[in-house]
């Protein structure tokens, strides 16, 4: 029985070991089917993506709203951009402009921003649990790098689903910004939960510290970057959680219209 138990321990060991080494070559497998060479490589294929309008919306029933709005081309992209640093225009259309770094200050551990809305948004913060409710930072300023490493998991997530990689390119855009086109890139967006619910999920506007948020926001400079209903006109499927600095008289203006920054922009073009 002894040495039975040794073979018996020996088999269970092999087996461990030959599952791991199948495990592995299987992921092995896969990574080389998603394999990207270096984070240079993945930047440049994004980029003549964009560049290539592969990575935009092609229905013409998306980019209708855009032949309506005043200060837009029919395909979305913003033909003047404001001089002013708090309105620049981040979405689908509109690209960051390439090698762009805010200067950076850290707001709360492992959290920076731009510099210049610091004070804003650690003043929103302490109101908000002065009132009784706590909110945090669940995400801030991204990388490049860090961008593309959501949006590939993003698109992933719906090919296991059963999209093509097309397709669940065209499904995660509407979820997880491409990278460029991501406003956290700006320095100037935060994802913000509180207490009640930490998650970033819809659930989150039943929370009183959302709905604080939303009706104080403005008086700190900030909106609520996508509302919800206005995919049509953002690109981005509503997200309760996400706040972007645009300074107080923006801010007062977007919220109280309940429009969104892209109309506001539109709003300038026209007075202009």
């Amino acid at each position: 029985m002894k040495y039975k138990g040794i073979i018996l321990s020996g088999m269970l060991v092999a087996a461990v070991l030959g599952g791991c080494i199948l495990g592995q070559q299987v992921g092995m497998a896969f990574s080389e089917e998603w394999a990207v060479k270096s984070s240079a490589d993945i930047r440049t294929q994004y980029q003549n993506m964009i560049e290539e309008n592969i990575l935009r919306l092609e229905d013409v029933d998306s980019l209708a709203v855009y032949r309506d709005m005043e200060g837009f081309a029919d395909d979305g992209t913003l033909l003047n951009q404001s001089d002013d640093w708090n309105l620049v225009l981040v979405n689908k259309w509109n690209e960051m402009e390439e090698g762009y770094v805010p200067e950076l200050t850290e707001v709360s551990p492992g959290h920076k921003v731009d510099s210049r809305i610091v004070d804003s948004l650690k003043a929103m913060i302490a109101d908000a649990q002065e009132a009784g409710y706590y909110i945090y930072i669940l995400s801030s300023y991204r990388t490049i790098e860090k961008q593309i490493s959501l949006f590939d998991a993003e698109v992933k997530k719906w090919v296991y689903q059963g999209l093509d990689q097309e397709a669940a390119k065209e499904k995660a855009g509407t979820i997880v910004a491409y990278p460029g086109t991501s406003e956290h890139h700006l320095g100037l967006a935060v994802d913000l939960v509180s207490s009640e619910h930490v998650k970033l999920d819809q659930d989150a506007e039943k929370t009183k510290g959302y709905q604080w948020l939303v009706a104080h926001c403005h008086e700190y400079g900030f909106i609520l970057r996508y509302p919800n209903n206005t995919t049509d006109v953002t690109g981005i499927i509503y997200e309760p959680w996400h706040f972007r600095y645009v300074g107080e008289d923006a801010a007062t203006e977007i919220m109280e219209a309940g429009i969104t920054l892209e109309e506001y922009l539109s709003k300038l073009a026209v007075e202009e």
